[in-house]
């Protein structure tokens, strides 16, 4: 019963604002943190998506893409 409820539904669930900031949709992701707040643009939302992206872009910065760094660090 739950496996079908979550196949029928789960189309309906926005992507996660901190997936889209980090493919680049950064106004979509806005749009997101928006509506998972209410749909007014509130300071506690601004917030929200502010440090996100903070977030999202300084960990990008650091990233590896390289398979050897796995094993590069203890």
């Amino acid at each position: 019963m739950v496996p079908t409820f979550l196949l029928l539904f789960v189309q309906f669930l926005p992507y996660s604002p901190r997936w889209l900031l980090e493919a680049g949709r950064d106004d979509y992701a806005h749009a997101v943190v928006l509506r998972l707040h209410g749909g007014r643009d509130t300071g506690a939302a601004e917030r929200a998506f502010s440090e996100m992206r903070a977030a999202a872009r300084a960990e990008a910065a650091v990233r590896s893409h390289s398979l050897s760094d796995l094993w590069a660090s203890k």
